[in-house]
């Protein structure tokens, strides 16, 4: 699984590094050489990206940038239901991928690991995961290394 940490900045400036991120996703998923544009269509194919903070212009763009390389994306935070619904409605037309919302307690190891089971169940699988947070939700970043320091632990 590739995983990313992400803290907040600025939305328009941040596009060219969440192309980046997509870019690193796709490499650390191929044995090959990696497109030189992400604009091959569906580079992350059969791919899984779960995204936190996905429903904010931040996290949604890392999504996008994901749904558009082809990867099915798991959407996750606060917000509105009908607005949340229509960003998940819109990745998966636009980009012609599965897209699914997952709201979840990410302050702890166990609602982590609640939360990437949930989509494994989903998807069968999880690839990608993008843990995007802020300066102000200390306790999510705490429980999210938690979590993966549980995964790499012998």
């Amino acid at each position: 699984m590739l995983i990313l940490f992400v803290i907040a900045g600025n939305a328009g400036s941040s596009a060219p590094v969440l192309r980046g991120i997509a870019h690193s996703a796709f490499e650390a998923e191929q044995s090959r050489d990696p497109p030189a544009s992400l604009n091959m269509p569906k580079a992350l194919a059969g791919r899984c990206a779960l995204v936190t903070g996905s429903t904010g212009a931040i996290g949604y763009a890392i999504a996008e940038a994901l749904a558009e390389a082809g990867a099915d994306v798991c959407l996750t935070g606060f917000g509105e239901p009908d607005a949340i619904e229509r960003q998940r409605v819109a990745l998966a037309q636009t980009y012609g991928v599965k897209a699914i919302y997952r709201a979840s307690e990410l302050d702890t190891a166990e609602g982590c690991h609640t939360l990437v089971k949930g989509v494994i169940a989903h998807f069968g699988r999880c690839d990608i995961l993008v843990v995007r947070v802020t300066a102000f939700e200390p306790r999510v970043e705490r429980g999210w290394l938690r979590y993966v320091a549980e995964l790499v632990e012998p």
